[in-house]
This record gives C-alpha cells, sequence and structure tokens, in this order.
C-alpha cells in the first residue's frame, strides 16, 4: 500500500490497503472507494483494526449521480473528522481517481477551490484525477456550500 499526503499530515490519499492490514496510529479513520474492494468483503468494518472505516463504493469509470451524492456527503464527514483532528486515509485501488475525488470534494469543503483542490491532489499524489470525469465533477461543485471555517 502506497500512500501520500494530502494535507498536514491530516489526510492522505493512497491506494489499497491490504485486507487485515494495521494503520493505527497513523490514521483513526479510513476510507475506502473502490466498489470492487468493498463488494468482496474488504470493506467489512472489522477488517481494518484499529480503525474507523468509511465505504464510499465508487465506479472507476464514471460514478452514477447517486454515488457522487454518496461522495458529497462523506467528504463532509471526513472534513468534519479532520476539523476534530482525525488521520484520514482515502482509498481506490490504485489511489488515483476514486480517492482523488473524495479527497478533492474534502479540501473544498475546507475552504478551497475546485482548481485548488485539483492542484493539491495532482501535487501530492503523481497520476491522480487523470481521468476527466472526475475532474468535470469537482469543478461542478464548485460552488457548493462550504463549512464555516
Amino acid at each position: 500500500m502506497g500512500f501520500d499526503y494530502i494535507l498536514d499530515n491530516v489526510l492522505a490519499q493512497g491506494s489499497a490497503p491490504p485486507f487485515g492490514a494495521q494503520l493505527g496510529p497513523a490514521f483513526t479513520t479510513l476510507v475506502l472507494c473502490a466498489q470492487e474492494l468493498i463488494e468482496n468483503g474488504q470493506g467489512m468494518s472489522g477488517a481494518f483494526p484499529g480503525v474507523t472505516v468509511l465505504e464510499v463504493p465508487l465506479d472507476d469509470a464514471k460514478p452514477s449521480a447517486d454515488e457522487v451524492k454518496r461522495a458529497l456527503v462523506a467528504a463532509h464527514d471526513i472534513s468534519l473528522r479532520i476539523r476534530s483532528r482525525e488521520r484520514m486515509l482515502i482509498t481506490c485501488a490504485q489511489g488515483r481517481n476514486r480517492s482523488g475525488l473524495v479527497s478533492g470534494l474534502t479540501l473544498m469543503q475546507l475552504g478551497m477551490s475546485a482548481d485548488e483542490a485539483i492542484a493539491r491532489v495532482k501535487r501530492a499524489r503523481r497520476n491522480a484525477l487523470t481521468n476527466h470525469y472526475f475532474v468535470r465533477v469537482l469543478k461542478a461543485y464548485d460552488k457548493m456550500p462550504r463549512l464555516v471555517a
């Protein structure tokens, strides 16, 4: 499993963690975005001892409207957890697009514009957000309500 910090040692993005991986104390919460891993049972809450697991299953090519809504809700929840200084790891199979979408939406909830969030994710995680659909989703939600600082 490889990961890179996106924000101040509290938000990281990475590829799929090994089933049963010991992620604590480095991370308090794991966000699983790889639909295929969750469907294979790797998303069960007990599969990663010592951490809270959030499941945000997304299609790798083009998430449905419901999946995008799920990602938006998750980003809001993740941003609240970050404000409480929880350490988050957002993952998908390769740590590129699905995790990049949720990381980007989270950064936007924390006050960044879509362009700032996209640049931050791409700067921190090589080959992230290469699927143009995910970038368009981020830009479409640039005007969404943000959390109060």
